[in-house]
């Protein structure tokens, strides 16, 4: 298992129940994070477009970073979850490929791109985690603050 510190949180949990007070919901603060997450995680998703191998440029444009969505666990339910998961990866046309080129065969060496790209970018990610949070986080609250005085 990896194990990572990150410094600079402090103050954003306030920021995000100051924000679901103002609204009185909690998708508002859960989706300033989630595009704070994308924000940074762009960097892997960039390195990794410019290390994947080129034929078509199927499989470097299917590269993207998306928030995971919560799975059906029955047809009427989804499981719950609490927690926000953002991932980087090949995805649609192009991606089925992924593996190969990652992996390699029995008949074609190995290609990787997506951990190469993750090796290289996780500490610039980490490193701007907590502020890319903050930004969004304020940016939020002060679009909630906004809004609340031109209704009163």
């Amino acid at each position: 298992m990896i194990g990572f510190k990150i410094e600079g949180l402090a103050g954003l949990e306030e920021m995000l129940v100051e924000l679901e007070q103002f609204t009185g919901r909690t998708t508002t603060g859960k989706n300033a994070v989630q595009r704070g997450m994308i924000k940074a995680m762009a960097h892997i998703e960039n390195r990794a477009k410019v290390l994947a191998p080129v034929d078509e440029g199927r499989l470097r444009n299917s590269i993207t970073t998306k928030k995971v969505r919560a799975k059906r666990e029955s047809r009427k339910r989804f499981a719950r979850e609490t927690g926000i998961e953002v991932r980087t990866r090949p995805a649609g046309k192009g991606s089925g490929v992924a593996y190969w080129q990652e992996y390699g065969t029995v008949n074609a060496p190995a290609h990787p791109f997506m951990r190469p790209a993750a090796d290289a970018e996780s500490d610039t990610v980490i490193g701007e985690v907590a502020t890319l949070l903050r930004s969004e986080i304020e940016k939020s609250l002060a679009r909630v603050k906004k809004r609340a005085g031109k209704k009163g």
